[in-house]
């Protein structure tokens, strides 16, 4: 997983950096939607490998309250009722 997730951050960081530019209008969307594609390509995998491989253990090991409490779920939608 650590490895997906370095793998995730290039793209990211890539979508980040065109985002200003392309809202000034000075990259073209085929820019944006180049960068998007590289993001999709190893970020869909990843979360599926996540669903199928790491959340079955995190329901065994994990109460929904306490997974509540540990992802901020509690707190954003007590903050955003």
């Amino acid at each position: 997983m650590d490895a997906d997730h370095r793998s995730i951050a290039e793209p990211m960081q890539d979508i980040e950096n065109v985002g200003g530019p392309f809202g000034a209008g000075t990259v073209p969307a085929s820019d944006l939607l180049d960068r998007l594609a590289r993001l999709h390509a190893v970020l869909l995998p990843h979360l599926a490998r996540e669903e199928q491989e790491m959340m079955p253990v995190v329901a065994q090991l994990l109460s929904y309250d306490e997974w509540r409490a540990t992802s901020g779920i509690a707190r954003s939608s007590e903050a955003n009722p």
